[in-house]
């Protein structure tokens, strides 16, 4: 493997160092949240839930297949869909059979690991996460692996820059600059006042010519990307399994 681009509607991401990012696959591959995505691994022991939740077997009893990895994505519900209905956007007996042996099964595992009863209603637009198989090999995957990686290392190494206060400047429109979206904003615009509440004090406004810390402003449009390639992965998965069920669906034969 070698180093490539990944091309997306905030740029080019150059040097994709796929080699290093497979070396990296079992240290990246946690659940998210998404934020701020954690990605989750499959273990083979059961998990018990709290607050009443079912316990969980994510014990897997058939074997990955060959080329491929297991990670989570989240996914959301579609309106007048259910978790089944979501699950089979993804699952193919090829491929899951050996794992799941089945759609019913596969779907049960997704509500166990998201703390759901059995049949639990759930709404459309609501947030779920799924154990997916993605082809080792998959450039959205690889883009994905390695933004994270780079966001990670800002957090680690450079989480907080040095800026002086422009005219017109506030917690939020500096916040904006290291946010994935505007939910996200607002968490990172009241975290910027508390980490200079030292200069600030407790005033809610930012002084011109004043030096405070905020957030990197890289994260953000790294954050965007990563938006931008997890949907990438999702909808490439969605099209593979399109095209696994229709190819089994032409060598069925004729009745």
């Amino acid at each position: 493997m070698r180093n490539g681009e990944y091309i997306t509607g905030y740029g080019t991401i150059r040097n994709v160092n796929t080699t290093a990012i497979k070396q990296k696959r079992l240290k990246c591959i946690k659940n998210a949240i998404i934020g701020g995505s954690i990605l989750l691994m499959l273990i083979s022991s059961s998990i018990g839930y709290q607050l009443g939740f079912r316990k969980a077997s994510n014990e897997l009893p058939g074997s990955i297949p060959a080329g491929y990895v297991m990670t989570y994505i989240e996914d959301e519900i579609d309106y007048g869909g259910n978790i089944t209905a979501t699950a089979n956007n993804y699952y193919s007996p090829s491929l899951y059979g050996d794992i799941y042996g089945g759609i019913n099964r596969y779907a049960q595992v997704i509500e166990e690991n998201n703390g759901l009863y059995h049949d639990q209603t759930v709404h459309g637009g609501d947030t779920i996460t799924l154990p997916v198989l993605v082809d080792e090999a998959n450039p959205n995957y690889l883009a994905v692996l390695n933004l994270r990686s780079q966001i990670e290392e800002i957090r680690k190494t450079a989480l907080w820059v040095e800026h002086v206060v422009q005219f017109g400047e506030n917690p939020s429109s500096l916040a904006a600059l290291a946010s994935g979206g505007p939910g996200e904003t607002v968490e990172i615009a009241e975290k910027i006042l508390a980490h200079n509440q030292a200069v600030l004090g407790d005033a809610p406004f930012l002084r011109e010519g004043v030096t405070i810390e905020i957030m990197n402003p890289e994260l953000g449009p790294l954050k965007k990307a990563l938006q931008e390639a997890e949907q990438a992965l999702k909808d490439s998965l969605k099209q593979e399994r399109a095209e696994i069920v229709a190819e089994s669906d032409e060598k069925k034969p004729l009745s």
